[in-house]
């Protein structure tokens, strides 16, 4: 008998080390895009929920009349056998498929052992095995579908009704109910529920969520409209061209839709494994024949290692992407979230990523005898009712002072680059340069050289000018978001390097990176620069995570190991990465690496769990003769421990330091 146990020990040890000798091509991600496989649609989500259902119905029926056979009336396994034989044909096909293929994987070893075990008179166990693994597959595939069902709700918050315009007269109308062709209006503060044609009217229209950008875009007649864009100010009336689903913002819920994938490395590695030790199960069964039989031959090779991890590692990965999303983080791959334990290197695009979409009032430059808060004040008269970044950042200075801003007499909008206004009997002009040309107002060339200092450093210049006049300019610079700071101390304490890339000027890049204390950082990249600066960092051996919002972060985010990007940030580069920040800001990016080597730890424990229960039956089979009843009863113990170790509360909620609560060190910066 020992020297069996020894030669069955052999046969698992040496398929164990050369299976594992495969785990570690795993330090190094494949360049293929995740998700590897092709994702699955909500529709074919709610398919395996009707599939498993069936079967597992199917299966209870087929459970309740084994027992009565067994128990009653043996005439009623017939009608059982017949069923279970039906519902064995998929699996016989598949195992006929591998064997075609000169493969002996974890399909064969299910075909001869669930047969096996009902045809050698352990029809309970073999109904209830069949049972168990039918319920296991309807819990996973609904726990699939309504994890799927929440990281995407919070992505499709629209207008449910609109405005109809129907011989003059506005009607609230279900936006469903909306066709090509049809009417609406849209007045200031709105969101625009549709796609469509400007036909009358004048706005500024923030595209934020479109295009990534925070400059206002101004839509006259004619002009092209998108829903989930919002009139900010003015009032238009749109021709639809497109709702719901067809419109640019539908296209990207469906695009979040198909991209989402639970499938991790580490059960896929699972699935392998199941199929590599399936032939030395099947030669360690033969051996273990003539010592415990049929019960003892059917012991080993009927509880599968494969099973047991693909149940237990599918519920860590749901559970994980659902702790994501309470955290506002859509992870659409559950080998995004698994790969994010191995980056060792972040860049961040600087703009919209690390500075703030509103910015804030750095300088104010005065001429011909006006102060400061007299520029000030007529600024934020003209942009009282506006709510756009620049308008806020005006009326934030004019508080932080203390201005008084006095009323306004009438305001006109002028195509989107300023606005004039009257205050106390003088007209107010203000805006960007090209608006004061528009207006014929002056610009000296003393102020001409201030202006080309000021671009020349990345910054944004508001004029205003008095009764034709040019008194004043206000410069803008980009406000760095509130948590920047400890984002990136929080990535450095997990010696993590962190990258800036930016299309901006030297100086403002410069200026970011020395005042967040980031050592690396590239200016004046074009869009393709920067997928040329990620594949370089991973051809020094990186694995790359890549930050962005912006259109021209798209190629980026593809070349990266894993992108990223905000809920705000435009629809490109929201499609194109693996992970959506759904707060629109970086405040648990931390927290999401750090859950993602929770996970880690999460799966080597399961997988763990999953070998150890096999080792124990080969051993008992030959040791202390243990039947098919008594390996069962480990498995299922083996696989009830897995399952808690996958829904146990993560390891890292109770010691990781959440950045929500530190605002004693932001109020500090």
């Amino acid at each position: 008998m020992l020297p069996l146990l020894v030669v069955a020990g052999g046969v698992l040890s040496l398929s164990g080390i050369k299976f594992f000798k495969t785990l570690k091509s795993r330090q190094e991600p494949e360049e293929s895009k995740i998700p590897l496989e092709e994702p699955e649609s909500l529709q074919s989500k709610d398919e395996d929920i009707k599939e498993s259902e069936k079967e597992f119905e199917m299966l209870s029926v087929l459970l309740g009349t084994t027992v009565a056979g067994v128990v009653w009336y043996p005439a009623l396994l017939l009608p059982s056998m017949a069923g279970y034989t039906y519902l064995a044909i998929p699996m016989w096909k598949r195992a006929f498929e591998s064997l075609k293929k000169g493969k002996v994987d974890g399909e064969v070893l299910n075909s001869i052992a669930i047969p096996g075990i009902m045809l050698s008179g352990y029809y309970l166990i073999g109904a209830a095995d069949y049972w168990l693994y039918a319920l296991a597959n309807k819990f996973i595939a609904k726990i699939k579908a309504d994890t799927q069902k929440k990281l995407t709700t919070s992505f499709d918050e629209m207008p449910a009704t609109a405005w109809w315009v129907k011989d003059g007269t506005e009607i609230q109308t279900p936006v469903q109910d909306l066709v090509v062709g049809d009417i609406i209006v849209v007045n200031s503060g709105e969101m625009i529920p549709v796609d469509g044609i400007v036909t009358e009217g004048l706005a500024a229209v923030n595209q934020h969520m479109l295009t990534g950008e925070s400059q206002l875009a101004e839509k006259i007649e004619g002009a092209e409209v998108f829903a989930a864009t919002t009139v900010l100010s003015g009032k238009i009336y749109i021709k639809v061209t497109a709702a719901g689903t067809d419109t640019v913002r539908g296209k990207i819920s469906d695009a979040l839709n198909s991209t989402l994938n639970f499938d991790s490395k580490t059960l896929l590695q699972a699935e392998k494994l199941n199929d590599h030790i399936a032939g030395p199960l099947l030669v360690v069964g033969a051996l273990v024949w003539p010592i415990a039989g049929v019960s003892g031959s059917l012991a080993v090779i009927g509880t599968g290692i494969g099973e047991n991890m693909r149940i237990s590692g599918s519920l860590s990965t749901f559970n994980f992407l659902k702790k994501a999303s309470e955290q506002g983080v859509l992870v659409k791959s559950g080998q995004a979230l698994e790969l994010l334990s191995q980056v060792d290197t972040v860049v961040f695009d600087k703009t919209g990523t690390l500075t703030d979409e509103q910015p804030y009032v750095s300088k104010i430059y005065h001429f011909h005898g006006y102060t400061e808060d007299v520029i000030l004040s007529y600024a934020a008269a003209a942009e009282y009712k506006h709510q756009h970044p620049i308008a806020r950042a005006v009326l934030q200075e004019a508080i932080n002072r203390n201005v008084k801003v006095p009323e306004v007499d009438d305001a006109q909008y002028e195509q989107g680059y300023g606005i004039r206004v009257n205050v106390d009997g003088r007209t107010i002009h203000m805006g960007s340069q090209h608006f004061m040309t528009m207006e014929n107002i002056a610009i000296s060339e003393d102020i001409e050289r201030i202006i080309a200092d000021c671009h020349e450093s990345g910054f944004s210049m508001v004029f205003l000018a008095v009764d034709s006049q040019l008194v004043g300019m206000i410069e803008l610079h980009a406000t760095i978001r509130k948590e920047a700071w400890d984002v990136i101390e929080g990535l450095k304490a997990q010696n993590i390097s962190v990258y800036i890339i930016s299309g901006d000027h030297e100086k403002p890049t410069k200026y970011l990176a020395e005042k967040l204390g980031i050592e690396n950082y590239y200016s004046e990249t074009l869009p393709k620069g920067k997928a040329k600066i990620i594949t370089q960092l991973k051809e020094e051996g990186k694995i790359v995570c890549f930050i962005g919002d912006g259109l021209n972060d798209a190629i980026a985010l593809k070349t990266a190991h894993v992108g990223i990007s905000m809920q705000g940030a435009s629809s490109l580069a929201t499609d194109t990465a693996q992970v959506v920040l759904m707060n629109n800001n970086l405040t648990n990016l931390c927290d999401l690496f750090e859950l993602s080597s929770s996970l880690e730890r999460n799966y080597k424990r399961g997988l763990f769990l999953s070998i150890a229960p096999e080792v124990i039956i080969v051993g008992s089979v030959f040791l202390f003769n243990m039947g098919l009843v008594g390996a069962v009863m480990v498995y299922y113990a083996s696989l009830g421990i897995n399952m808690v170790n996958s829904i146990l509360p993560l390891d890292s909620s109770k010691n990781t330091k959440s950045l929500n609560n530190n605002t004693k060190l932001l109020e500090e910066k």
